[in-house]
C-alpha cells in the first residue's frame, strides 16, 4: 500500500495511499522490442513496463456495468 517510491526520502505514514489500476499488456514481446530499439537503455520491469500497458481507470470501467 502506497508507501514505497522511488524517490528519496520514502513516503510518509500520513501519506501513505491505497493505489489500484487495471492495465493491459499492448505486447507480449516488448522486452525483445526494446532490447532492439534501445540497446542500451534501462530495461526496468520488462513486460510491466509502463510503456506496455494500457492503464484503465475501474471508476469508468464500473459506470458502464452499472
Amino acid at each position: 500500500m502506497g508507501r514505497t517510491s522511488n524517490t528519496r526520502p520514502r513516503i510518509s505514514r500520513d501519506r501513505a495511499h491505497l493505489y489500484f489500476e487495471l492495465a493491459l499488456f499492448l505486447n507480449e514481446t516488448y522486452p525483445q522490442y526494446f532490447r532492439k530499439k534501445y540497446p542500451k537503455g534501462r530495461r526496468d520491469h520488462g513486460l510491466w513496463n509502463g510503456l506496455n500497458l494500457l492503464e484503465l481507470d475501474p471508476a469508468e470501467i464500473f459506470k458502464i456495468q452499472a
